[in-house]
């Protein structure tokens, strides 16, 4: 992967790392030992890349590298829909349509943010924030 991958990986997590720091949340980081704490919420990110295309004509043109960035929000279970519904919303908001990151050169812009519905899994519920980005990068 070249350098603008990781700028685009760092440009998103240190968004959801703002909303971490002013919400006081847990994030189960890629590739971290988490252990998550019986009866307390926290988030999960995933970042998956897509197909990239030509952006600009040529040889030397710049591609488009779209994705999907996802946030678990997870809560456990029987605590009704406000919690982990609210904290879903937030996320969206976070990552609101037209919002624009950066890392260094690269520049990373939010095309949508939606929340799925919730999923119980055992002890936790968990509603899934899938979050659609764009970023032109070299060829």
């Amino acid at each position: 992967m070249s350098v603008a991958f990781d700028e685009i990986r760092a440009a998103l997590m240190n968004e959801l790392e703002v909303y971490r720091a002013a919400n006081d949340a847990e994030v189960a980081w890629p590739n971290t030992k988490f252990k998550p704490v019986k009866g307390a919420s926290y988030l999960e990110s995933q970042i998956f890349y897509g197909e990239p295309t030509q952006g600009v004509l040529g040889s030397n043109g710049v591609n488009k590298q779209v994705g999907v960035f996802q946030v678990l929000v997870w809560e456990p279970v029987g605590q009704g829909l406000g919690a982990v519904t609210r904290k879903a919303d937030e996320i969206v908001t976070q990552f609101k349509r037209g919002t624009d990151l950066t890392k260094n050169s690269t520049r990373v812009t939010i095309k949508a943010a939606w929340a799925g519905g919730m999923i119980q899994m055992g002890d936790w519920v968990h509603i899934p924030v899938s979050i659609t980005w764009f970023s032109y990068t070299s060829n």
